[in-house]
């Protein structure tokens, strides 16, 4: 390396990002774009920008998982009168890969053109580790560099969290990043993990004709993300798939392979059981790698959960910022991140903590089959704040557009605050909830009421109706116990009269 990029390298730049994924970029790009004259630094270990989100989360999953999706679609075309034999289609896995491959590749090159077409924007390829409150060593190969920074945003994002399984095999299953790097299709696999990536992976390999085994440490799924009504229709979806064989409440203790096949051991219930598959694939959540950044130089307050953070994403060193699931409490999705790189932009912009996070209106999207959608606080989350709410469902089977589809299982639900009929969350179970997260997400990021929804004329016919078809439904309910009061029924005369 040169002496004039060593002199490069030694500059003190006004912002460094660390980390190159949904957590990172937009706040370079952003914060780049509202101060051209402001020298910025973004720094990621990896040859390719996007991330885990990109390559092997969010963008590569959901690729696999609309092809899935169509292929299911074509044994519901009877139900509208089109009749169609297995020898009529065949499925080219091969272009499935094709085209995840050039998704993703699409995606990271236009984050790289976005980044290199800002001038202000300096890409550093290094791994990093904080030396003072203002201070970082990037090291590059054999060599290490010191750089120096005003405000800094620690954004790398999070790796697979194993728990400590015996046998000599653990080492061999697979990661989710494992199987969107070789896209191979086992004839059998054994899913470890109850949470988003497990569940949404058993349902994609059962399309594709996988016998799958999803194994849960706990009697529910997805780690009491959703309630438990909601999660035990996806319980009861999979377990009519012929395909999924579930084993509920069983704690793993190995993983071993024979050269030929995997065995899984592991205590369900009471009884010791063996289960069989050409693959494992561990799915058990992600944690942050924030061991070796040593942050405890920068007096930056973290733990195993990840980096201590206030309302305004910044950390206990002033001057640092953490976003996306790096940060303690932080909700795992990639749109929530890019929600907090907004705040941190902004925020960095005026030069003041004006912008907050608020992580209760989050929405997100589980694209299982069927979907779930979940905005705001849940039943269990309301429980935990002992607030006054009351819950009620609107069925999709009374919604035309749903009847029209074919697609009526499923429901909406309202959490509403008992006092003011605020709507605190909604919980969406169905083939077409992810057509509705928007709506949802509208609703409680604006505090809306059951009124406010009742107001608003939806089209028809739409999915959307039921939003107000259920606050109508509570609504009236709520009119119909004000009646049965005297004081009510001579308020109601006087207005009439009025």
């Amino acid at each position: 390396m040169s002496q004039e990029q060593k002199q490069d390298l030694k500059a003190k730049y006004d912002l460094v990002v660390i980390g190159g994924g949904p957590s990172g970029v937009p706040i370079v790009l952003e914060y780049a774009k509202l101060n051209p004259e402001k020298k910025i630094a973004l720094i990621d270990d990896k040859n390719r920008l996007g991330g885990a989100a990109v390559f092997d989360g969010p963008l590569a999953s959901k690729v696999v998982l609309m092809s899935a999706s169509h292929l299911q679609d074509l044994q519901r075309l009877q139900t509208f009168g089109i009749e169609i034999e297995p020898h009529h289609y065949n499925f080219a896995w091969q272009k499935l890969i094709e085209r995840k491959n050039q998704l993703t590749q699409r995606v990271s090159s236009d984050i790289y053109k976005e980044i290199k077409a800002l001038p202000n924007i300096e890409l550093i390829r290094a791994k990093v580790r904080f030396d003072g409150k203002k201070v970082l060593m990037l090291k590059q190969k054999d060599t290490t560099y010191e750089i120096g920074f005003k405000k800094c945003v620690i954004a790398i994002g999070t790796v697979p969290s194993i728990p400590p399984f015996k046998g000599n095999a653990v080492d061999k299953a697979w990661l989710s990043k494992d199987f969107f790097d070789t896209m191979e299709l086992p004839k059998s696999i054994s899913i470890i993990g109850s949470g988003v990536v497990a569940i949404e992976s058993a349902q994609m390999f059962s399309a594709f004709g996988v016998q799958v085994n999803l194994i849960s440490r706990t009697k529910t799924i997805l780690n009491k993300r959703v309630d438990e009504d909601m999660a035990s229709v996806i319980i009861q979806k999979m377990e009519e798939d012929k395909n999924i064989t579930l084993y509920m409440n069983a704690r793993v203790n190995e993983i071993n392979h024979d050269g030929e096949k995997f065995e899984v051991t592991a205590l369900h219930g009471r009884d010791h059981i063996s289960i069989y598959s050409q693959r494992v694939l561990i799915a058990t959540g992600r944690k942050p790698e924030v061991e070796d950044m040593h942050l405890q130089y920068a007096k930056i307050a973290y733990d195993r959960r990840g980096v201590q953070v206030d309302a305004h994403l910044k950390s206990t060193n002033e001057n640092v910022y953490a976003n996306g699931t790096v940060a303690i409490e932080f909700p795992k999705h990639f749109h929530t991140a890019k929600y907090g790189a907004h705040i941190i932009a902004q925020n960095l912009l005026l030069e003041h903590d004006v912008f907050k996070a608020d992580f209760e209106q989050d929405t997100w999207s589980l694209f299982s089959r069927p979907n779930v959608v979940v905005s705001g606080i849940t039943e269990r989350m309301a429980d935990l704040k002992d607030l006054d709410f009351v819950v009620e469902k609107y069925p999709f089977s009374k919604n035309i557009k749903a009847q029209i589809e074919g697609r009526t299982e499923g429901y909406i639900k309202y959490i509403v605050d008992a006092s003011n009929q605020r709507i605190l969350g909604i919980g969406i179970v169905g083939d077409n909830a992810h057509i509705l997260a928007g709506e949802a997400a509208m609703i409680t990021a604006k505090k809306m009421t059951l009124r406010d929804v009742v107001n608003i004329s939806f089209p028809h016919p739409t999915l959307s109706e039921v939003f107000s078809s259920l606050a109508k439904q509570m609504l009236g309910e709520s009119l119909e116990e004000k009646l049965k009061q005297p004081f009510f029924k001579a308020l109601l005369k006087l207005e009439r009269f009025l």
